[in-house]
């Protein structure tokens, strides 16, 4: 029994059907969301203007001097830009959570056709995180991206260290989801290094080096230089090496906006400051006791790691063969905690942990159950016709469930879709030798504070008017410089 692992036959065929029948459903269900219940904060605070920004000028000097969030430079934002236009006009923030679909199929793809069965179990692993990371959101956070491509990287850098696949794809993947989000610089080293070993151990040529780092090696410096163009800084929000370049952002201003990022991720609220100033001892524990009751920590970090645990203390303790690859488990087991034990002396909100927990859990099953036994009479339930017309049958019903539910629900439509919103904002001048005018958030928020989010207001619009000018008078694509600057 079993999924037949040659080209066409049934299998093949139910995973096409069932993939284009998951998108359908996916599109019908979060392509027509409305603004007012989107719940991705930063898509309003700065993701829609840095798309703006892309469609109508492009990288843009000194952009972080306006905002130091639109400094953040992310590949993710990049393609939605590209999205962003045509029917597709202001509408991105719906688009482009759909892409994570193909994610989604490719672990389901390895999930019911890898060769190995601990591949399988690691795909399940990493498809339960997805589903429950993408479900009823929409907006342009990039943390899922960036821990999709990273988690994506495994399988391929896990069948190099058997002698199989192609060498560069690992590190591609990982260069990838680093230029997405920083927080998988740490998965990148680990494939570098993998990629070097398995390269000096075969005693490969130029060429062959070349063709492995290269690629990887192109894309970390598009990434320096947009950093660079747009706030002065190679890392940036790193705020380090900053250059003797004229649109550089105030050193102050970048040290700050990494502070905040930092701080508000131990302990959000009015509090943030106090942790950066007292040390670990004074921030562990209330952020432990929010975290423990919150949403998202007990199923991205807790539960998982505690799996991990478990199991790789079975490997470790030698109570298992880890597949006669003992050191080669450790490695990958060491990959995600060493990613976890950065992201947790970084920024340790959970939501910045993404998928590492779960990569965590899932690559330990690569070594206790390396064959291809175990799972394969699960696959061989569908070898039975009637099962299959029963499948078939079941997932036909729940798209066309679903589908209707969508068209008939109120405050939805299959024929509108949602654009981004402008957000109320006020006119004020900034700057004294090239002075501009901005949009700044005029509005309050339920919770009665005044908001810092603009939304797609036209630009140029920023929650902190002060501290910068033009470069050049009356020219928003030359860019923008700190107050002062000569």
């Amino acid at each position: 029994g079993g999924f037949p692992r040659g080209g066409g036959g049934w299998a093949r065929t139910f995973f096409a059907a069932a993939a284009v029948a998951a998108g359908v459903w996916f599109l019908a269900e979060w392509a027509h969301v409305r603004w007012d219940v989107n719940f991705d904060y930063d898509t309003g605070l700065y993701h829609a203007q840095a798309v703006r920004w892309l469609n109508e000028h492009g990288s843009v000097f000194g952009l972080g001097n306006l905002h130091a969030r639109l400094g953040f430079n992310s590949l993710w934002l990049v393609v939605a830009a590209v999205v962003d236009n045509g029917v597709w006009d202001g509408r991105s923030e719906w688009v482009m959570p759909a892409l994570l679909l193909g994610g989604a199929g490719a672990f389901l793809h390895e999930l019911c056709f890898a060769r190995r069965t601990g591949e399988r179990v690691f795909a399940g692993c990493v498809l339960g995180w997805l589903m429950g990371a993408i479900a009823g959101r929409v907006g342009l956070s990039y943390d899922v991206p960036a821990h999709l491509l990273g988690a994506m990287a495994v399988l391929p850098a896990f069948r190099l260290a058997m002698g199989e696949g192609r060498a560069g794809l690992p590190l591609f993947l990982c260069a990838g989801a680093f230029t997405i989000k920083p927080v998988m610089a740490v998965p990148v080293l680990f494939c570098a290094a993998l990629s070097f070993w398995t390269r000096a151990k075969g005693h490969r040529g130029a060429g062959e080096w070349a063709r492995v780092f290269l690629p990887a090696a192109a894309i970390g410096a598009v990434w320096v230089a947009r950093n660079v163009v747009q706030t002065g800084f190679p890392l940036y929000p790193l705020p380090a090496f900053r250059l003797p370049v004229g649109w550089a952002m105030d050193a102050e201003n970048a040290r700050w906006n990494y502070a905040a990022v930092r701080g508000w991720a131990r302990l959000p609220g009015a509090e943030w400051l106090e942790s950066l100033r007292n040390g670990f001892a004074w921030w562990f524990k209330p952020w432990l006791a929010a975290n423990l009751g919150g949403g998202r920590f007990p199923p991205l970090i807790l539960l998982p790691c505690s799996l991990a645990a478990c199991f790789w203390g079975q490997l470790v303790a030698g109570k298992t063969r880890a597949g006669g690859r003992r050191g080669t488990a450790l490695f990958f087991g060491a990959w995600p905690a060493a990613a976890l034990a950065y992201w947790f002396v970084s920024a340790p909100d959970a939501r910045f942990a993404g998928a590492f927990g779960w990569v965590l859990l899932g690559t330990v099953f690569l070594f206790l159950i390396p064959g291809d036994k175990g799972l394969r009479e699960i696959g061989g339930l569908l070898d039975n016709a009637t099962a299959r017309r029963s499948c078939r049958l079941l997932a036909a019903m729940c798209v066309v469930y679903v589908c209707g539910r969508t068209a008939m629900s109120g405050g939805r439509s299959l024929l509108t879709v949602g654009t981004m919103t402008a957000y109320p904002a006020k006119r004020q001048v900034v700057g004294e030798t090239h002075p501009v005018s901005v949009w700044a958030p005029n509005w309050t928020r339920e919770d009665g504070g005044t908001s810092d989010q603009t939304g797609d207001t036209p630009l140029p619009s920023t929650p902190s008017p002060r501290g910068f000018e033009l470069r050049k008078a009356g020219d928003l694509s030359a860019g923008f410089r700190a107050a002062g600057t000569d």
